[in-house]
Formats: structure tokens, sequence, C-alpha cells
């Protein structure tokens, strides 16, 4: 894997553990999953991706993070990282279970099985240049520019 994707990796992988990662007492604090959710999605992602985005070297040492993450469940593949940080926080996710319910199981399952499923390897380069006008949505985040194939297809970058 290059730089880029596994950068990628890493980002998604920091969504799982933000998600699955949850000592007892800070589950306490919220009254219902949507407020738990809000930090999650608002506080531990939105914030830090603008501050990511930020910096002169967005998410440098975002890759070494991640192959740290490899390491430490014994895999170089996504899913299989993404799956060992679930399996390795599953008491913290039953207690979100028994806090909020069925309706937190179904949409933590939901979540978490479209980030577990993603796959870089389902990107097709040939097939989206054969393409008469394509939309290709691969931007840095927070900075708007650019990223991987998206660099080399000429179409505009910001509004109009």
């Amino acid at each position: 894997d290059d730089e880029e994707t596994l950068a990628v990796a890493a980002v998604i992988a920091k969504l799982v553990l933000d998600m699955v990662n949850w000592p007892k007492e800070q589950i306490d604090e919220y009254k219902c999953v949507v407020e738990l959710l809000k930090h999650v999605t608002n506080e531990l992602g939105w914030a830090w991706k603008n501050a990511e985005g930020k910096k002169e070297n967005s998410l440098e040492g975002m890759s070494a993070w991640y192959a740290a993450q490899q390491a430490h469940y014994s895999t170089t593949v996504l899913s299989e990282v993404l799956c060992g940080m679930v399996a390795e926080h599953a008491d913290a996710i039953d207690r979100l279970s028994a806090r909020f319910g069925v309706g937190f199981d179904a949409s933590y399952e939901n979540l978490l099985r479209g980030l577990v499923c993603w796959d870089s390897e389902m990107v097709d380069e040939a097939a989206l240049r054969g393409l008469e006008d394509p939309a290709i949505f691969a931007f840095s985040f927070g900075t708007g520019n650019k990223i991987g194939l998206a660099e080399s297809i000429p179409t505009l970058v910001g509004p109009g």
C-alpha cells in the first residue's frame, strides 16, 4: 500500500477506535445515544479532522500509527485490524448496548459494518479514467486539495 492509502486506512481505523474505545465512566456521562454519537462525530471526528487540515503536514504520523495498529493486531488487512479493534473493546460495546438498548446495537452494527467493508482495491483507476465525465471525490481532509487519482484529472476544485 502507498502512503495515501495507509493514511486513509488510519483515519478509518481512528474512527472505529473512537466508536469502540469507551471507558465505563465516559459511557455514564451520556444521557442518550444521540449525545454519544454527536461526541464521536463532532468532537472526536470533525474537530480532529479540522485540526489536522490546518497543519502544514496534514495527517503526518498517521501511517506510522496505523502500522503500529497492524502490528498490534498481527495483520496488514484493514478489515481484520478493524475487527480486532471491535473484538478488543467488546466489553465497552456491551456496556454501551446495555446502557442504550437495541437502537444502539442496530446503529453501531450498521456503522461498523460499513467501515469494516471498506476496500481500497475496489477503486478501478482505468475504469474511472474511461468515463466520459468522471466525478471523483478525492480531496485531502480539511484543505480541499486533490489527492491521488484526482490530481491527474482536469476537474474543478471548489465552489462554482
